[in-house]
């Protein structure tokens, strides 16, 4: 398994697990981001007592490597489309 920050890849699973802070990304923002990439990758979130837990797990063959980078840049212009709460 791959860890970078917030970010874990599981090659082996195909999948990524993202770990952020709801004061950062609020869950608005992660719902949008996961609606905005619903295209390439299936998308599960906990939120759990401020620390938000994404999972991701890519469609047809989506390349799972930068699939947690996507989808963070994805969630921070989400907040900024928000009002940057």
């Amino acid at each position: 398994m791959l860890t970078g920050n917030n970010i874990k890849v599981d090659s082996e699973a195909k999948a990524v697990v993202i770990t952020v802070q709801s004061s950062f990304y609020p869950s608005e923002a992660i719902d949008m981001a996961a609606d905005e990439l619903s295209d390439i990758c299936e998308t599960e979130f906990d939120d759990d007592d401020g620390t938000i837990t994404i999972r991701l797990k890519p469609k047809d063959g989506a390349p799972v490597e930068e699939l947690g980078y996507e989808f963070l840049n994805h969630a921070l212009a989400c907040v900024k489309e928000l009002g940057g709460q």
